[in-house]
């Protein structure tokens, strides 16, 4: 079974930074991510934004983001959106395929906390320049 990594930490903490480092050490073949942001319920450009954002888990599909970590874990591919920070917009579905490392990440809302994961990383920005280079970070491992 695929190994899972869960990444938590606040907006803009660097999740998708670290995340990216991993897939630098595996290699984009060896790792799929699924990440908190995919499962809002709608993007920026619905009038439900200015209502109930992101950071409100009632503004995303959490049990969803949770089936599709188990049905990843469990060597099942996955249809996912991925949501598009530069357009506020979600792309359409894809095919996602199990790989040897699943990495999901997101705010501590989401099921990066749940008994599915391997593996679970907090990292905090030491500092609030905007950089998130890894030797910035304060990363915490446990299990």
């Amino acid at each position: 079974k695929p190994f899972i990594i869960g990444i938590a930490g606040d907006s803009g903490s660097g999740k998708d930074t670290f995340s990216d480092d991993i897939k630098g050490l595996f290699g984009n073949h060896s790792v799929a991510t699924l990440s908190g942001d995919d499962y809002h319920r709608w993007d920026r450009k619905k009038p439900m934004w200015r209502a109930l954002t992101h950071l409100d888990p009632a503004a995303n599909d959490l049990a969803k983001f949770k089936r599709d970590v188990l049905s990843l874990k469990n060597n099942r591919s996955i249809r996912s959106r991925h949501y598009d920070h530069k357009s506020g917009r979600m792309t359409k579905p894809k095919l996602l395929h199990p790989k040897n490392f699943i990495i999901s990440s997101g705010c501590s809302q989401n099921p990066i906390q749940s008994p599915l994961i391997n593996s679970f990383v907090y990292n905090d920005l030491l500092n609030s320049s905007g950089s998130t280079s890894l030797n910035e970070m304060n990363i915490s491992f446990n299990r």
